[in-house]
């Protein structure tokens, strides 16, 4: 049986290039001197690799068990490489889906700031959120919930005590939070549902030209239309 280069003996390589440790796993050490593990098989007759992270975390017990486990994973018809994109992917699906509302909020204020005039249009969604969404539905221990859990409820929760002493304050602080609910949709973060969008969710505000008409009825003042 072929005698496996020990750790003392790895650590002593320092020239650019590839080393077998056994089991297909490579020390590869590349032109700056960084030093990693990885896998390489074939499959459907071309080579492949995984990289199995680098020696500074990962000892040579750790990525020969890996190596090992990738073995036992092709013996069964399996792809190491598949296997793992496949599980990188579930875990960003994962990630993607515990976003919070006050995390996809700030992603959209980047990603849109660029395209409003000035630097007023981001300090006015920034401060309105901070002030009134972010603490009701955003980031903080008793409503640290995903984004795509958000119901009517929760719009409620934060439009409601806004709408009894500044209705234009809610109704603007309402197109926020549904513009950055759609904003999530699109990237399937929630449902193709926007509570904010709901119809008669605030009460409706009499226009300000029929109440300065009705005012200046009353004044006897002249009305230009």
């Amino acid at each position: 049986m072929r005698r496996l280069p020990t750790a003392r003996e790895i650590e002593r390589l320092t020239a650019r290039g590839r080393y077998a440790c056994g089991h297909g796993l490579y020390l590869q050490i590349s032109e700056w001197g960084t030093r990693s593990w990885i896998f390489r098989y074939r499959r459907g007759g071309r080579a492949r690799h995984v990289g199995l992270g680098s020696c500074t975390y990962v000892t040579l017990a750790e990525a020969r068990e890996r190596a090992f486990e990738y073995r036992r994973l092709l013996a069964r018809g399996g792809d190491p490489l598949d296997e793992k994109r496949g599980t990188k992917l579930e875990q960003q699906r994962a990630e993607a889906r515990s976003k919070t509302f006050e995390r996809v909020a700030r992603e959209y204020i980047a990603a849109h700031e660029g395209t409003w005039r000035g630097d007023h249009s981001r300090q006015q969604w920034t401060a309105s959120l901070e002030q009134h969404a972010f603490p009701k539905i955003g980031n903080i221990p008793i409503a640290n919930i995903p984004i795509a859990n958000i119901t009517v409820t929760d719009v409620l929760a934060v439009l409601d005590p806004i709408a009894r002493k500044t209705p234009e304050t809610a109704g603007r602080v309402r197109h926020r939070i549904a513009k950055i609910l759609d904003w999530a949709h699109a990237r399937d973060l929630r449902p193709n549902d926007n509570p904010a969008r709901r119809p008669n969710l605030l009460p409706k505000r009499k226009a300000l030209k029929a109440t300065f008409h009705r005012y200046a009825l009353r004044r006897g003042v002249g009305v230009h239309t």
